[in-house]
C-alpha cells in the first residue's frame, strides 16, 4: 500500500540512502533488518478486522527465528509492515510473550511500509551508539505509538465514533479531544501493562494535530 515499489527492489535502496551496505550473509552483518510481511502479500490498514491477537504458522516460525538471533546476541532491528499504519497484532502479541525484547536493537511498524523500513533501518544503526536508557526509551515509545495505539486504541475510538455517526471526530477532536484522549491513554496503559517488556513504563499521549491518525508519545523518566 501506498508504495510505488516492492519490498525486494525498495528495501536495497533504503540501505543504500542510509549510507549502509547489504551484507552478503547474516553472519557478516552488524545489524539483521527483520521484516515480517503479510503471508498472502495483502497488506491492509492496521484498523482492519481481521488484525486480531491471533498468530498464524508464519507468525510463530518467524517468531522463533528472532528469538534464536536475539538470544545469540545479534543486533536486530524490526521492521512490522503487514499492516499500513499499525502493527500486526497476532505477531507482536506472540513475539512480546516468547521473547524478551529488551535487546530488540528498534521497531517501527508506522505509517508507510517504507516509512517503517526507513525509520527502522536507521533507528538499528544508531542503537549502538545510544545509551542502553535511551535505546529502551525508544524501543517503548514505538511499541507504545505503533502497536497499542495505532492498531488497538485507535481501533476501538474509531470504531465507538462510527458506531454513534460521529466520525467527523475523527479528523478534527474539537471538544471532544480531553474525553477521547482520556480512553485512548486507558487502553494503552493497560496494553502496556500486559507486556514485561512495557510494564511499569509511564508515560503521556497527545494529539499533535488534532485528529485521530496521529498521537504523540512522551516517555517520563
Amino acid at each position: 500500500q501506498y508504495s510505488d515499489a516492492r519490498l525486494q527492489d525498495s528495501v536495497p535502496q533504503q540501505i543504500i540512502a542510509a549510507g549502509a551496505v547489504q551484507a552478503q550473509s547474516a553472519d557478516n552483518a552488524d545489524l539483521i533488518l527483520a521484516l515480517n510481511t503479510p503471508q498472502d502479500g495483502i497488506v491492509k490498514d492496521s484498523t482492519a478486522d481481521d488484525n486480531q491477537p491471533f498468530a498464524s504458522a508464519g507468525n510463530k516460525n518467524f517468531v522463533g527465528i528472532l528469538g534464536q538471533l536475539l538470544r545469540s546476541g545479534r543486533n536486530v532491528s524490526l521492521a512490522d509492515i503487514s499492516y499500513s499504519n499499525g502493527a500486526d497484532n497476532g505477531f507482536m502479541s506472540l513475539l512480546a510473550n516468547s521473547i524478551n525484547l529488551q535487546p530488540l536493537a528498534a521497531y517501527n511498524g508506522w505509517n508507510t511500509a517504507d516509512n517503517a523500513v526507513g525509520y527502522a533501518i536507521a533507528q538499528g544503526l544508531i542503537a549502538r551508539d545510544m545509551s542502553s536508557e535511551a535505546r529502551t526509551r525508544l524501543l517503548r515509545q514505538r511499541l507504545i505509538d505503533d502497536w497499542f495505539y495505532q492498531s488497538n486504541a485507535r481501533r476501538s475510538i474509531s470504531n465507538e465514533l462510527e458506531k454513534h455517526n460521529r466520525e467527523d471526530l475523527k479528523y478534527d477532536l474539537a471538544t471532544e479531544e480531553k474525553n477521547i484522549l482520556q480512553q485512548i491513554t486507558a487502553d494503552c496503559q493497560s496494553m502496556a501493562n500486559s507486556y514485561s517488556i512495557t510494564r511499569g513504563t509511564k508515560f503521556t499521549l497527545s494529539f499533535p494535530w488534532k485528529r485521530l491518525f496521529e498521537v504523540d508519545v512522551e516517555i517520563k523518566k
